[in-house]
């Protein structure tokens, strides 16, 4: 990449005027304006059905009781060492909200896909333990959808 290109490029990541997503669908770059961005993330938090507003970050609550749930697993050989060290996770992240924008829908007011990356998440590898499990039974499903990972 050109000296030129990278300091456009890093210039537009400075920007604080909009966020740079890639779009729901088509693997598009989108850049969105900040106050929409903001004013779409009020309007989806504001669902009271859909989301509920907590005082304080419950990280640490549920490792307590994760770790505890672990520990008796692993005392009633329920899991063995080995998996106890891989579902113990000692750094939890906390869950990030973001949204990609379904320009495909509406270019000029997008409305935002909602993701929550969980990635290093507290329950991360649980859902890799319990994966590991279900995918003989999944696979023998009339249907199911399958994640391919797409490797280059």
């Amino acid at each position: 990449m050109a000296t030129t290109e990278f300091n456009i490029i890093r210039q537009l990541q400075q920007n604080k005027t909009f966020v740079i997503k890639e779009a729901d669908k088509g693997g598009n770059i989108v850049l969105w304006d900040m106050r929409m961005y903001m004013n779409e993330a009020k309007r989806q938090l504001g669902n009271k059905t859909l989301y509920t507003p907590i005082p304080s970050d419950p990280t640490i609550t549920f490792k307590k009781k994760l770790d505890q749930l672990l520990k008796k697993a692993f005392n009633f050989r329920i899991i063995t060492k080995r998996e106890l060290q891989f579902l113990e996770v000692s750094c939890p992240i906390t869950p990030t909200f973001y949204m990609l924008p379904k320009v495909h829908k509406d270019l000029v007011n997008p409305l935002g896909h909602p993701i929550v990356a969980g990635i290093g998440g507290l329950f991360e590898q649980a859902c890799t333990y319990i994966d590991f499990f279900l995918q003989p039974f999944v696979l023998d499903l009339r249907s199911y959808i399958r994640d391919i990972l797409m490797v280059t």
